[in-house]
């Protein structure tokens, strides 16, 4: 599709349209996703923390495939599709376009007949402006055009060399603007066509924020389950403890029996206590001090 050959029919212009359109929806909502990844980021940031690779890398793959439709949109290469290049088919085919245009089009379709008065062919100057809107003179299309070139479509060897790293900014209200440009063009043009838009907002688009509310729910969960081992393991050990003071308070005279009594405690509580009264090298129990042959104190 050169500039010198633009003539398509109506049906190869639908095509176009639909192709673009698939682009300039993705674009959004690819970017969509991705905002909405970075605000459920900072709002969960314990589901953040728990998989934060993986978050990263599915936050840059949001960012580049729309970054990669709307360098599609805006693209200035001649023979390929994208705004720009619709358009100037546009203002060569006016005459697809309008009431008259899709009554006759959609001639077995009843509702085609009732398209609302203002579904009329674009004014020359209209799509001319739409055009320049599109084009690499415009400073947004420009900056998009630039990082394309050097980031998305190629790898700059100059910027790849540099001491620092290469990175070349894309202001991220530059890209909102650009992507409310192509939307608006787009329905522009479509309701003009045949009383019709394109939704940038699809089924499910809130599914980020369910998926960082269930695995929120699954963590609170498990910190409940670990919450309450810890703490039926330190009533355990509490138990351990007073049934053992217990054994202690009656051992004098009974040293034998008492001994036995603490390994079967212990025994019971899954623990293993030696004659000394130590458990895994820590002191649960000794006996009471005596002297010993040359005056120093010990233990027995």
């Amino acid at each position: 599709m050169t500039p010198k050959n633009r003539s398509v029919t109506e049906e190869q212009f639908s095509a176009l349209l639909m192709a673009l359109a698939r682009d300039v929806v993705d674009a959004h909502i690819f970017w969509d996703q991705a905002k909405a990844l970075r605000t459920q980021m900072e709002q969960w940031p314990e589901v953040h923390t728990e998989g934060s690779a993986f978050w990263l890398y599915t936050l840059e793959a949001h960012q580049r495939t729309a970054l990669s439709c709307l360098c599609r949109v805006f693209d200035q290469e001649p023979s390929a599709l994208h705004l720009r290049s619709l358009l100037l088919l546009t203002s060569d085919h006016r005459h697809y376009f309008g009431k008259g245009a899709a009554a006759q089009r959609q001639a077995d379709d009843p509702f085609a007949q009732w398209l609302p008065d203002d579904a009329v062919a674009p004014e020359p100057a209209r799509v001319a402006a739409d055009i320049a809107l599109c084009a690499r003179t415009d400073p947004d299309v420009a900056a998009l055009a630039l990082f394309r070139d050097n980031f998305i479509a190629h790898r700059s060897t100059k910027l790849s060399m540099s001491e620092e790293p290469p990175t070349m900014a894309l202001e991220h209200e530059r890209i909102e603007r650009l992507l409310d440009r192509a939307h608006t063009l787009l329905n522009r043009y479509s309701y003009m066509r045949d009383a019709s838009f394109f939704s940038m907002t699809p089924l499910g688009h809130d599914a980020v924020e369910t998926i960082f509310k269930c695995v929120q729910g699954h963590l609170n969960y498990l910190r409940q389950q670990c919450e309450a081992e810890a703490a039926a393991a330190e009533a355990r050990m509490l138990e351990f403890e007073q049934a053992l003071q217990h054994i202690n308070a009656m051992a004098e005279g009974r040293g034998e029996e008492a001994r036995a009594e603490r390994k079967a405690l212990a025994e019971q509580f899954g623990l293993t206590i030696n004659d000394a009264g130590d458990r895994f090298g820590v002191v649960i129990f000794r006996g009471p001090k005596a002297s010993a042959p040359n005056g120093e104190p010990s233990t027995s």
